[in-house]
């Protein structure tokens, strides 16, 4: 049989009403029944302001796999504290950046930047790399703005590392056919070429105009075709690197110089050309 026992008042000899108790208390709460409350706002307006003070450090907000805001990308680029993920725009090269010691980024580039290796801004293979749109590149920070490339996902599948023992490198640009004469740098080999092979080609409703030139940067040679409303025949020229012509309407002719970490085609426009984008691949050897 329950009993229950009610105290109204409690006597002591000091006149406090206050009981030590030198025993541990067992209770016994197995017939204990009901929902304790969803804990809410309302529920902890009893707790103490000053043990709610303090921030949470900076590097674990930015380590939360959310997506931060997007950056532009610049020569030295801050990477943001609100997220982990960030989407990079613009076509500015990166040769630095700004980010608290302990960071796990990635990076998502909407378009082709060019990274400059250097020990605090290390890459793989220890080379220079130029995104392509929809490329991601993840991050960790080792110290402040001294950052490390530990994880890559190229659109295309491959790998930014040129493979080992290969002495090569492919990189490709576009250009409008009607720009105006000027020079196009097109790099990301991660090395100064030696010899190079440049091919260009038009789009689909010029594809009967192409070039194709090599150089070892003392000595050109190039064979173009040259398309007009009768035939398409080829020609071969020894001074540029690059030469695209319709009939007798000389359209773009390209120069060639090395780069420290690809080429640069001075373009020559002449005559009357269409506007369409032409898509130059060089292939360098060191």
């Amino acid at each position: 049989m329950a009993s229950t026992i009610k105290v109204t008042n409690i006597d002591t000899p000091d006149g406090t009403g206050s009981i030590t108790i030198d025993r541990p208390i067992v209770a016994d709460i197995s017939n204990v029944t009901g929902t304790l409350p969803a804990i809410s706002g309302a529920n902890l307006t009893a707790l103490p302001a000053a043990n709610l003070t303090g921030s949470v450090p900076s590097a674990a907000l930015g380590n939360m796999q959310g997506k931060g805001a997007d950056i532009a990308s610049a020569g030295t680029m801050t990477i943001g504290t609100d997220g982990g993920y960030f989407d990079i725009t613009g076509t500015t090269g990166i040769t630095a950046m700004t980010v608290a010691a302990g960071r796990v980024f990635t990076l998502q580039f909407d378009g082709a930047v060019t990274l400059t290796h250097s020990s605090t801004l290390y890459l793989s293979g220890a080379a220079n790399f130029t995104t392509e749109a929809n490329d991601h590149l993840t991050f960790i920070s080792v110290a402040a703005n001294d950052v490390r490339q530990i994880g890559t996902g190229l659109k295309d599948g491959g790998s930014p590392v040129t493979a080992s023992g290969t002495d090569y490198a492919v990189v490709r640009a576009s250009r409008n056919m009607d720009a105006a004469s000027g020079n196009q740098d097109i790099t990301g080999m991660g090395f100064q070429p030696a010899a190079c092979m440049v091919m260009v080609g038009a789009d689909a409703t010029h594809q009967a105009e192409a070039s194709w030139g090599w150089t070892d940067f003392t000595a050109n040679g190039v064979l173009y075709s040259v398309h007009n409303a009768t035939a398409d025949t080829f020609k071969f020229y020894y001074v540029p690197v690059a030469e695209m012509e319709d009939g007798s309407v000389t359209r773009q002719v390209a120069s060639i110089t090395a780069l420290a970490d690809g080429v640069r085609l001075a373009w020559v426009k002449g005559g009357t050309t269409d506007s369409f984008t032409m898509t130059t691949t060089v292939l360098g050897f060191k």
